[in-house]
């Protein structure tokens, strides 16, 4: 019987010159546990990941899918200055541009963050447009 060893560093105690997918992939997860989804920890290692040419697509659409969703919680902040949510919905259009040039199946996987950002969207309509009114 054969035994299948995988050593996985400690992306914590290693310069990132010495980092391997697998280890990086495994502090991921573990972090996206245990962590605020919005952490910036896992954005340094999602910032790395993207940068790895062998990493597979449900890997970069599952960092595609929480990257829309920390974009919405900062949109959503009360505190955010009307700059800023200008910039993030510019961004954001280039990211539906490439989104609807994804496969049906990706589209599948991706809209549940998508769908966030479009009721965010249609209520802001409807405010701006005196169809949706606030009970005071």
């Amino acid at each position: 019987m054969a035994t299948l060893v995988i050593r996985l560093r400690d992306v914590d105690h290693y310069p990132q010159e010495e980092w391997d997918i697998g280890s990086v992939l495994a502090k991921h997860r573990w972090l996206i546990k245990t962590l605020p989804i919005n952490s910036p920890e896992i954005t340094k290692l999602d910032v790395w990941l993207l940068k790895q040419p062998d990493l597979y697509p449900e890997d970069v659409l599952d960092i595609w899918s929480r990257t829309l969703y920390c974009f919405w919680l900062a949109y959503r902040d009360p505190d955010i200055d009307n700059l800023t949510k200008h910039f993030m919905l510019l961004a954001l259009k280039e990211e539906f541009e490439e989104f609807c040039r994804l496969s049906k199946f990706d589209q599948e996987r991706l809209w549940p963050n998508w769908s966030r950002w479009r009721a965010t969207f249609l209520i802001e309509e409807w405010i701006a447009s005196g169809r949706m009114q606030f009970l005071s």
